[in-house]
């Protein structure tokens, strides 16, 4: 008998908006981390990821929030597709992809004007947060690739 994979997740650390519809959630394969999206805003409410020991925490403190602005402005995206592990989002000339991998939120971005990252604060303490142009990593420190 086949039996699914099965992760006791944590809820997130935020008011769930009134726009929950909206809301998209987000499950690392490996069952370490999960977020929580705002598709219409691509906005990252929340990112937990569990240690070695199991214990969840959260990376995105409310009102903390992770999102791209295209053009130096806020946008407003329309998911194109989906799994459970990632995103795909798109605006005007923009598309962007948001992804679990290794405990890891992931986003890139392939746009045609400029566009920056707005980092909301709070992050938590031990939050390894490293960005360019065109991509955004955030991980628990000391888990791999933490430099």
């Amino acid at each position: 008998m086949f039996r699914r994979a099965r992760f006791e997740l944590p809820p997130p650390a935020f008011a769930i908006p009134a726009n929950a519809r909206d809301l998209v959630r987000l499950v690392d394969p490996t069952g370490i981390a999960i977020a929580w999206l705002a598709v219409h805003e691509a906005r990252v409410l929340g990112l937990a990821v569990r240690d070695d020991a199991r214990r969840w925490h959260q990376l995105i403190v409310p009102p903390g929030s992770i999102r791209p602005l295209v053009g130096g402005a806020e946008a407003s995206w329309q998911l194109i597709a989906r799994d459970p592990t990632a995103a795909w989002l798109h605006h005007h000339d923009a598309t962007l992809h948001l992804a679990l991998e290794n405990g890891a939120l992931v986003m890139t971005i392939e746009a045609g004007t400029t566009m920056a990252w707005d980092v909301t604060a709070p992050l938590a303490d031990e939050t390894h947060l490293a960005h360019d142009a065109t991509s955004l990593i955030l991980r628990l420190q000391g888990t791999s690739d933490d430099s």
